[in-house]
C-alpha cells in the first residue's frame, strides 16, 4: 500500500454512501483557522468544531430524465419513526445554518436509511426489485466527535492519534485479508446480483427508473428525476442549492483571507490566546489557533517518516499550511524506506500531549474571545455569501 497520504481533505464519514448523500455532486473543502476540536464539517447535515471548516455543497445532479417520472404519491411514508430521523441535531456555524445542515451522524444514517426505504417502495411500484444500500452506523467516538466536541476533545484531543490508530487498525485488517486469486465472486451486493439477471434493454429501463431518464448516455435530464432523487427530495425537502460551487468556494476563500488579514479584533484576541497558551505551559509556542493541530500533525507524521509537501512536491512549513485553501500532502522523506513503526509508548506520550494542548486551546479560545470573534466573522461572511448567491 502506498504511504502517500492526502491530508487537505478530511475523510468522509463511513456512514455515507453515494446512493443516499445528496451532497455528492458538489463538495467543497476549505481550510480555515482556529476552531476547538478536530474539524468543522458541514457535508449536508452536520458540523464538527475544529481547526478546519469543511463544507460539502449540496445539489445532486440528475443523471437523465424520464418520460413518466415517479411522483411523491409513489413514495409511501417511511416506517421509521420521525423522531429517529430528526433527533440529535448539532450546533452548526453560520454557513452550516445558512445551508440547513444540523444533523448528527446517527440522524444522518437514519435519514439515509429512510431514503433507501423510499427507493425500495418506489422501484417496487415500477416493477423492479431493489435492495436497500444502508449506510454503516457511526462509531460511538465519531458520534461523540460531532454531538459533543468538548467531550471528544477531552479524551482524544484533536483526534490525531485517534485517527492514526483507526487507520492503523484498518491497514492491519487489509494486510490480513487473503489476496484474491481472481476466481472468487467479485459481486456481493444483492442489487448487483439482481442487475446481472437483467437483459441490456431491461437494465437501461431499470436505471432510467432508478436514476431518471436515458441511463445509456448518462446525459443530464431536464424533467423530474427517478426514484433516488425523488426519495432524497421527500426526505431532505427543499434546501439551498448552489448553481456554481466553484464560484462559492473562491468567494468564500477571498472573503475569509481578507478578514483574517484585516480584522484588528481577531489579531488582538489571537495575541491574548497565545499568551494564555504560553501561561498554560504549552510548547512550542503557537501564535494563533490555526497552529496547534497542524504543528502536532506535522510532528506525528514525522514519527512515521513523513513530511508535508505541496501537490507539486515542494516542502511546506506551518505558515504555508495554515493559509485558508492551502493544499498539501504528507509523503515519505525517503520513499524507498519502509514506514517507521511508532512505538506504543511514544504514541501514548504524544496523545497525552495532544489532549493537554487541546484542553488549553479550548479554554484559551473561550477566555480570550477568539472563538467568539471567529463566529462573528463567520456570520459576516455567511451574510455576504447569502446575498451574493441568493441563499437568504
Amino acid at each position: 500500500m502506498t504511504r502517500r497520504r492526502v491530508v487537505t481533505i478530511c475523510p468522509q464519514p463511513a456512514e455515507r454512501s453515494s446512493a443516499d448523500d445528496p451532497a455528492q455532486a458538489g463538495t467543497l473543502w476549505v481550510l480555515a483557522p482556529g476552531r476547538s476540536g478536530w474539524y468543522d464539517e458541514v457535508e449536508h447535515t452536520h458540523t464538527r468544531q475544529v481547526a478546519r471548516l469543511v463544507i460539502a455543497l449540496s445539489g445532486a445532479v440528475c443523471v437523465a430524465c424520464r418520460s413518466t417520472p415517479p411522483t411523491a404519491e409513489l413514495l409511501p411514508q417511511s416506517t421509521r419513526p420521525a423522531e429517529e430521523v430528526t433527533a440529535q441535531t448539532v450546533e452548526v456555524g453560520a454557513i452550516g445554518a445558512m445551508l440547513g445542515h444540523d444533523l448528527s451522524p446517527v440522524a444522518i444514517r437514519a435519514r439515509g436509511m429512510r431514503v433507501q426505504d423510499l427507493i425500495v417502495a418506489c422501484m417496487k411500484d415500477l416493477g423492479w426489485e431493489y435492495f436497500p444500500d444502508n449506510p454503516e452506523p457511526p462509531s460511538d467516538e465519531d458520534d461523540l466527535r460531532t454531538t459533543d466536541p468538548a467531550g471528544f476533545g477531552s479524551s482524544h484531543g484533536y483526534g490525531l492519534v485517534f485517527d492514526f490508530e483507526v487507520a492503523r487498525a484498518f491497514d492491519a485488517e487489509v494486510a490480513a485479508t487473503p489476496v484474491s486469486d481472481g476466481n472468487d465472486a467479485a459481486i456481493h451486493h444483492p442489487n448487483d446480483v439482481y442487475r446481472l439477471e437483467l437483459s441490456p434493454a431491461q437494465l437501461d429501463s431499470y436505471f432510467a427508473d432508478l436514476q431518471g431518464g436515458d441511463a445509456t448516455d448518462g446525459s443530464a435530464g431536464q424533467s423530474a428525476p427517478g426514484c433516488e432523487e425523488t426519495a432524497r427530495r421527500e426526505v431532505y425537502g427543499d434546501r439551498p442549492v448552489l448553481a456554481d460551487p466553484d464560484a462559492f468556494q473562491a468567494e468564500y476563500l477571498r472573503l475569509l483571507n481578507n478578514r483574517l488579514a484585516t480584522d484588528r479584533n481577531l489579531k488582538d484576541v489571537a495575541n491574548e490566546w497565545a499568551a494564555c497558551m504560553a501561561a498554560a505551559g504549552i510548547t512550542p509556542q503557537f501564535r494563533d489557533p490555526a497552529e496547534p493541530i497542524l504543528g502536532l500533525w506535522i510532528e506525528l507524521e514525522a514519527l512515521r517518516g513523513n513530511e508535508p509537501v505541496a501537490p507539486g512536491g515542494d516542502l511546506l512549513g506551518l505558515e504555508e499550511m495554515k493559509v485558508p485553501g492551502a493544499m498539501y500532502l504528507f509523503q515519505p522523506v525517503d520513499p524507498s524506506a519502509a514506514e517507521r513503526v511508532v512505538d506504543d509508548e511514544v504514541l501514548d506520550a504524544f496523545k497525552a500531549r495532544e489532549v493537554a494542548t487541546w484542553k488549553a486551546d479550548h479554554d484559551c479560545q473561550r477566555t480570550s474571545g477568539y472563538a467568539t470573534r471567529l463566529r462573528e466573522i463567520e456570520q459576516l461572511i455567511a451574510d455576504e455569501l447569502a446575498e451574493q448567491f441568493d441563499l437568504s
